[in-house]
């Protein structure tokens, strides 16, 4: 995956290395990734709804660490 730094101009790795990839090329690769992905987690057995309980748990235990609210 390319990051771009700060200040940073030149192109993603990815594109730099095939200027002839087309958009549909990519569009196709990010869906392989994203089947991917999905597999692994269904073999794992996690699911969206899982990881969406993970989120609010821990933005919930931001808010209660940083003490009462004072307006």
């Amino acid at each position: 995956m390319y990051l771009k730094r700060k200040g940073e101009t030149e192109m993603p790795a990815l594109l730099e290395k095939e200027p002839s990839c087309t958009i549909e090329e990519l569009l196709q690769r990010a869906k392989k990734l994203n089947e991917n992905i999905s597999s692994k987690m269904r073999a794992a057995g996690i699911t969206y709804k899982d990881i969406k309980e993970d989120v609010v748990k821990a933005r919930s235990s931001i808010r209660t660490s940083k003490g009462p609210r004072r307006y």
